[in-house]
């Protein structure tokens, strides 16, 4: 076998290895993340859960803005980075931990105005302040491990933050600390990666601060960093706006319709890492690399179509039961949300081929247009629809989704509208009969009506995906085969 063939097949298998983990670690993401955001629902009061929506922001954008797209950077890249390069990124990285920390120190009593009566509010983001500083430890670690497409280590490293949060969480509001326990979490969820890091990478080198020496991993970088955090703000600082116009309660409410909507994509949102190294290792072959695609995106939506149909199939009974009676209100703002997750799969197949081909500056002008289009429709549609217009704006961005689809085509060719219909129609019209011919037989909100159509719905869906993706099934384990 040749050197080039062996190191394919070795880059392979980093790849499927560092998947396999990086879905497991999103399969205990989307627990934990969920068990926390039931504890918190029924402990929390609603003002209080909106104060959740706040630190989940911090700790989205702290990561975010350290990490600078460092990671997506040092994969794309042709050269491994030398430990002398790897510690100027590490400088720059501390740099922004270090303003971003002396920001929310002072920008406190702003950032806790809406919250005036929620108890213990400018605690909690002083302990998020301290937190801050310990994130570039993890993401230089991040960035040696991706390099290296020791994936598997990466996305372990990855797991250990948001699951060491989501469990101090829930501990901590069990405890009665309430806010100040939100506080807690994301310190100890800071700290908590330093271990895992000196074991599997060692210590970090010294930061230096000569900038200049990594300016060509600036300009790819710098977008893929700010494409991901527009992308994270056009999601968790709407609540916020909404709370600043209609008050405290609404940041709660849409806070909670959000993470009940985003269960589907719990599991595809993984692929938005795994995807860009995978694409890079084909951008010479740019026909495999459409057909890699076409197969991806096809799974993602039944991914995203099972979970997010047969949540609304049984909405009220998941709402009632789960999380409490007070949250009914919000149910119209998770239907919205759920209908705009349709194109997210779409969004990051299309992220992950234009960032593998260097075309990031793309990705970051989709980024800017589906915050934009969030932004302004909030703002426009808040007066009139209250805390409903964050649905409708995120269905009206997804025209920002359909123009990125164009310009992904135009760099790989694919065909991406039958890998989306197939399964949304499939699953829609499964949970629809499921929920008419078997709910039917059942009270409305009961755990035997919840169980009997999400057992119903998913397995007529499952024989159908079954039939419509023999192709799809066949040409995957060609490609096995091959290598």
């Amino acid at each position: 076998m040749s050197p080039k063939v062996n190191t394919l097949s070795t880059n392979a298998a980093k790849v499927a290895a560092g998947g396999v983990v990086l879905v497991a670690r999103q399969i205990l993401v989307a627990f934990s993340s969920a068990g926390v955001g039931i504890v918190l629902a029924r402990k929390l009061s609603t003002a209080e859960f909106g104060m959740y929506a706040v630190v989940t922001l911090i700790m989205t954008s702290s990561y975010l803005l350290v990490e600078a797209g460092f990671s997506a950077a040092a994969v794309q890249h042709r050269e491994v980075p030398t430990r002398r390069r790897l510690a100027v990124v590490y400088g720059a990285q501390l740099s922004v931990a270090v303003v971003l920390a002396g920001l929310l120190v002072g920008l406190n009593p702003s950032i806790c105005a809406p919250f005036h009566d929620v108890r213990d509010a400018r605690a909690c983001i002083y302990l998020c302040a301290i937190g801050v500083v310990f994130v570039p430890f993890s993401t230089i670690g991040v960035i040696q491990l991706e390099r290296a497409l020791r994936l598997a280590e990466s996305g372990a490293l990855l797991a250990v933050r948001p699951i060491v949060f989501n469990v101090v969480a829930a501990i901590a509001a069990l405890s009665g600390l309430r806010v100040v326990g939100l506080g807690v979490a994301f310190l100890a969820s800071s700290v908590s990666a330093v271990p895992y890091v000196l074991w599997r990478v060692g210590m970090p080198p010294l930061p230096s601060f000569a900038f200049r020496e990594i300016r060509d991993l600036w300009r790819f970088a710098w977008f893929n960093a700010m494409a991901s955090l527009v992308n994270a703000l056009k999601d968790a600082a709407n609540p916020l706006v909404i709370g600043l116009v209609v008050g405290a309660t609404a940041v709660g409410r849409v806070n909670w319709a959000q993470q009940v909507a985003v269960l589907g994509t719990y599991l595809v949102m993984v692929f938005s890492r795994l995807l860009l190294p995978a694409f890079a290792r084909m951008q010479s072959d740019r026909v495999r690399m459409g057909q890699a695609a076409e197969q991806v995106l096809f799974w993602l939506n039944a991914v995203t179509a099972l979970v997010v149909c047969g949540t609304l199939a049984s909405i009220s009974s998941i709402t009632t039961l789960i999380y409490g009676d007070r949250w009914t209100a919000a149910i119209p703002l998770v239907c919205l949300l759920s209908v705009a997750n349709v194109l997210t799969p779409a969004s990051i197949v299309c992220s992950g081929l234009l960032n593998a081909t260097g075309s990031a500056a793309v990705v970051f002008k989709a980024a800017l247009g589906w915050l934009a289009a969030t932004w302004v429709g909030v703002l426009v549609l808040v007066p009139m629809l209250g805390e409903n217009s964050y649905g409708y704006a995120n269905i009206a961005a997804q025209g920002v989704t359909v123009w990125l689809i164009v310009k992904t085509r135009s760099e790989v060719a694919f065909r991406p509208v039958r890998s989306i219909a197939e399964p949304w129609i499939a699953s829609g019209i499964c949970f629809c009969l499921a929920s008419v011919l078997v709910g039917r037989f059942f009270d409305n909100a009961s755990w035997a009506r919840l169980v009997a159509v999400s057992v119903s719905g998913a397995a007529g869906f499952a024989v159908l995906i079954v039939v419509l993706s023999r192709k799809r099934i066949n040409w995957f384990l060609l490609q096995l085969r091959g290598g």
